[in-house]
């Protein structure tokens, strides 16, 4: 839904809306990761350096 932006129908698709625009993602596209799993990345573009060391610098979402 958070690539479509379609209106959001429901309370539910209104959450998951504003969800969407908050949220900042980090595209990996054919990965699947497991929770506690290494994963090693080469981040090197500007905006992705940029989201990474927010979220290092923080303790959100």
């Amino acid at each position: 839904m958070c690539a479509e932006r379609r209106a959001p129908t429901t309370d539910i698709g209104a959450a998951l809306a504003s969800a969407c625009a908050a949220l900042r993602v980090f595209p990996l596209p054919g990965v699947t990761i497991f929770p506690g799993a290494p994963l090693p990345l080469r981040i090197f573009e500007p905006r992705y350096r940029a989201l990474v060391a927010e979220a290092l610098a923080t303790d959100r979402l």
